[in-house]
């Protein structure tokens, strides 16, 4: 009598003797086909823009060649800083600029956006002198700038350059002459050897 081998489909899907384990039978068949490739998923949202996202320039001139519209911006000294709002350098004159960085008096400026700005100033005094960053009335500690060494034509630059990061919209910052200092801050004017009109700048730039 003719012998019977009983077939049977195993757990990859094809038939095999039974007498084989499916473990043995999924190792040693064929790879199947490559399935068709899905679909595009959607477009993820566009990131933000490296570099500088908005900038401005204020400045004012004293006395000299340059100056077309006055006699000086600096006619008063810069008294020291006794509550919030005073003691600040003033800058009346407005620059180049791009964005939401606004003017909100001759001294101080507002920043619309919550970000990290870039902040430099440059202001020539008579005698040496330290100038600070104030930000919504407070004092940023790690923003002082100085000139400890005196100069014969009576020209001590102080230039500060510092990063902040906002938490407020519409913040407000200036340069001050810091509280508990010992003097007013006189503005350095032209003089007979140095005849153009000196330039006190600040440039603010929003990084993110």
């Amino acid at each position: 009598m003719p012998s019977h081998h009983h077939h049977r489909r195993n757990s990859c899907g094809s038939d095999e003797c039974s007498s084989r384990s499916d473990e043995e039978c999924c190792r040693d068949g064929k790879r199947g086909r490559r399935g068709k490739t899905g679909r595009r998923g959607p477009i993820g949202h566009t990131g933000s823009a490296g570099g500088i996202a908005e900038y401005a320039m204020f400045y004012g001139l004293t006395a000299g060649t340059g100056m077309v519209e006055g006699t000086t911006d600096y006619a008063a000294p810069i008294p020291v800083k006794t509550s919030a709002g005073t003691g600040r350098v003033p800058f009346p004159r407005s620059g180049p600029t791009l964005g939401s960085i606004t003017r909100v008096d001759l001294s101080s400026f507002q920043l619309a956006h919550v970000g990290t700005y870039e902040v430099t100033f440059k202001v020539q005094t008579t005698k040496p002198g330290q100038l600070q960053l104030e930000l919504n009335g407070t004092d940023v500690v790690d923003s002082v700038s100085s000139s400890q060494s005196g100069s014969s034509f009576g020209a001590n630059p102080i230039v500060g350059n510092c990063f902040i990061t906002t938490t407020a919209p519409n913040s407000v910052l200036a340069v001050i002459n810091p509280d508990g200092n010992a003097a007013a801050l006189t503005i350095t004017p032209a003089n007979g050897a140095n005849t153009h009109a000196n330039a006190q700048s600040i440039t603010i730039k929003r990084l993110s």
